[in-house]
């Protein structure tokens, strides 16, 4: 009798122990332990643990010699961060970092969504690199379907070792384009611009209702005053204004 009641005491404190005890280990953790699961014979992966650089051994932890993969019937895999980056993907060989593919027709192998950037590109190189037999990039906005900018190079540059460099399907908008007014009794305009050299070419016409005798006979391009000069085959007649529109190459 004294041999079963001191089991029971035993089973008593063990009982009081892990309702106490375990709970408190488990405090701040959302109710999961804060020790780090350790990998298994079976390969699980172990949260907390990555191996950043150099080489790892197969079978420890966090690394093998086999393809990793993850199946999902519904809604496939998230990553969560908090702070930092959701995802990061490395590539020792060369190969792509991070690769997308649908199988679906029409379906699409990377889609990015952001409050600034949908997807933002960096590279030795090219920051966003696209090629395929038909379009390499094919982008749609409201506002810009592309938008390129550079503080001291070239924005946008369009290249064909055979075929159409740029092709416009639509009006084209160019800043260094324009119109300005000759009042009558002047032969000449000035027009301010910065940014012209010695090889700028400036194109220009008289537009609106023709003026007998009327026409731009010279521009004259002078990048030290920053300002280029429409000389007129003659002075606008009295009681009449020459519109001249202009536009700015190189």
């Amino acid at each position: 009798m004294g041999s079963i009641r001191k089991t029971f005491t035993t089973l008593v404190v063990l009982g009081i122990f892990a309702m106490v005890v375990i709970p408190v280990a488990n405090a701040g953790t959302g109710g999961r332990s804060s020790l780090r699961t350790t990998t298994g014979t079976d390969g699980d992966l172990v949260l907390g643990s990555f191996i950043s650089n150099g080489t790892c051994t197969p079978g420890t932890t966090n690394c093998t010699n086999f393809v990793t993969g993850v199946t999902s019937h519904s809604g496939g895999l998230t990553f969560r961060a908090d702070g930092g980056t959701g995802l990061n993907g490395v590539s020792l060989s060369g190969a792509p970092g991070v690769s997308g593919h649908s199988q679906a027709v029409g379906g699409t192998g990377v889609t990015g969504v952001g409050a600034a950037y949908g997807v933002e590109g960096q590279g030795g190189s090219f920051g966003l690199y696209g090629h395929d037999s038909s379009i390499g990039v094919y982008a749609q906005g409201t506002s810009e379907g592309v938008h390129g900018f550079s503080g001291s190079g070239t924005g946008v540059a369009a290249l064909s070792n055979s075929g159409t460099a740029l092709s416009v399907s639509g009006k084209a908008t160019f800043s260094r384009s324009g119109k300005t007014a000759i009042a009558a009794g002047l032969a000449r305009k000035d027009v301010p611009m910065s940014g012209l050299t010695t090889a700028t070419v400036v194109t220009a016409t008289v537009h609106g209702a023709p003026i007998t005798g009327l026409n731009v006979a010279s521009v004259q391009v002078q990048p030290a005053l920053n300002k280029f000069t429409i000389y007129l085959s003659k002075a606008v007649p009295a009681g009449k204004t020459a519109t001249v529109g202009w536009f700015v190459v190189n």
